[in-house]
């Protein structure tokens, strides 16, 4: 099994992971349009509170009483008004957080993610840990942190609001890391207008500067 067959579905910044009968979201959106992840989820990681990334509709479709969430303190307030979830099913956490294990297995570790349009402090990305793979989501970001040990790192490249010139920035980020992940995943366009071929562009330039990636949606 490598990380990737871990990913049951991907749209614009939702992705799902399942190992066997742990399932973890990030940021739900158009869930019954675009997963095909029928059990509640044991884990849900919101990013930020924008609605294309806390979306409460999506969120009642996919989560009950042991679901716990991972995500920002505006978040996490509008979790409990919005949809009741209790104070002790949230984990609020920071970008300069510790890593946390909300469900068994399942290991989140906040990392910094900002641009104009997202100031470092209300948002997110995340490392994900399950399985002993590690999943890098960038989050709304013009800045990919450098991720050790990362086995599939997810790019926004909506090139709107998120990584402008993302076929150069993204590209020129990621041949100067110290840690290159393994694989990287084009993810956060198609939703938001006029970028349905983005994912396309940036796999295109990644293959033409050698670094291994693919197309999930």
């Amino acid at each position: 099994m490598n990380a990737l067959d871990h990913v049951t579905c991907i749209y614009h910044a939702c992705v799902c992971l399942k190992h066997e009968d742990t399932t973890v979201y990030i940021d739900p959106l158009q869930v019954e349009e675009h997963c095909s992840c029928t059990k509640p989820a044991n884990v849900i990681v919101v990013t930020h509170a924008h609605s294309d990334h806390y979306s409460a509709g999506d969120i009642a479709k996919i989560m009950d009483e042991n679901t716990v969430f991972v995500t920002v303190a505006d978040v996490a307030e509008k979790l409990m008004a919005d949809l009741s979830v209790p104070a002790e099913n949230i984990i609020t956490v920071k970008w300069t957080g510790d890593t946390v294990e909300p469900y068994s297995g399942v290991l989140v570790t906040p990392v910094f993610a900002e641009n104009k349009n997202h100031p470092r402090d209300i948002g997110i990305g995340a490392v994900i840990g399950l399985n002993g793979f590690r999943f890098y989501f960038s989050g709304d970001s013009d800045i990919l942190a450098d991720v050790e040990n990362c086995d599939a790192t997810f790019i926004v490249c909506d090139g709107k609001y998120n990584m402008p010139e993302y076929e150069t920035r993204a590209v020129q980020q990621i041949l100067e890391m110290k840690h290159r992940p393994a694989i990287a995943v084009p993810y956060h366009y198609g939703y938001i207008e006029d970028t349905t071929q983005n994912g396309e562009k940036l796999a295109a330039a990644l293959e033409k500067a050698d670094i291994k990636n693919t197309l999930l949606y």
